[in-house]
C-alpha cells in the first residue's frame, strides 16, 4: 500500500498595481508616530514621496522624545519582491522639522529647528490579498545642517500598503 503526502496549498498573490500607498503607525518610547508614503512602481524600482509625524513625550519635565515632522522624496528599491514577500530599501532626502530642541542661546532653553538631510527607509511587507500588504518599516532621518538638533534618529512602524 502506498501513501502519498499531501501538502496544503499555499495562498500567494502577485503584484497587481503600478502605484502603492502605504500608511504606518508606531511607537517610540511611548510616543506615537504616523506616516504615509506614495510610490509609482517601475519594474522593481519606484519613486515617490513620504510624510512622517512623531509626537513628543515628556517625563518629569524632561523631553524623552522630540516632536518630528518630516516630508520628502524617496527612491524605493525592491530588493526581494515575489508573491510571498516584498523587502525594500528606500533612500531619500527630506525636510525635517524638530520641535523643542535643547538650545542654551534661546530664552526658554529650547528652540524649533528646521533642517534638511537624507533618509533611509527599510521594510518588509507580506501580501494578505492581491492589493494589500502588511509589515514592518524603519525610517531613519539624518540632520546635515543644524548643530543643535540630533544628527540622526530612527523610527519604527507597523505598515499597511495598498496597490492600485
Amino acid at each position: 500500500m502506498m501513501a502519498f503526502a499531501q501538502s496544503r496549498p499555499v495562498r500567494t498573490y502577485a503584484s497587481t498595481g503600478a502605484s502603492e500607498v502605504g500608511v504606518g503607525l508606531g511607537f517610540t518610547k511611548g510616543a506615537f508616530n504616523i506616516g504615509a508614503q506614495y510610490e509609482k512602481k517601475n519594474e522593481g524600482l519606484g519613486y515617490g514621496g513620504y510624510f512622517f509625524f512623531q509626537a513628543d513625550k515628556e517625563k518629569n519635565n524632561a523631553k524623552v522624545v522630540n516632536q518630528v515632522m518630516s516630508l520628502g522624496g524617496q527612491l524605493k528599491a525592491h530588493v526581494l519582491q515575489n508573491n510571498r514577500v516584498d523587502a525594500y530599501l528606500a533612500p531619500g532626502f527630506g525636510l525635517h522639522m524638530i520641535k523643542d530642541v535643547a538650545d542654551a542661546s534661546a530664552s526658554s532653553g529650547k528652540s524649533d529647528v528646521t533642517t534638511f538631510g537624507p533618509t533611509m527607509r527599510i521594510g518588509v511587507l507580506l501580501p494578505v490579498s492581491p492589493t494589500m500588504k502588511v509589515g514592518l518599516d524603519r525610517l531613519e532621518i539624518w540632520n546635515w545642517f543644524d548643530d543643535k538638533a540630533p544628527a540622526a534618529d530612527a523610527f519604527y512602524s507597523a505598515t499597511m500598503a495598498f496597490e492600485f
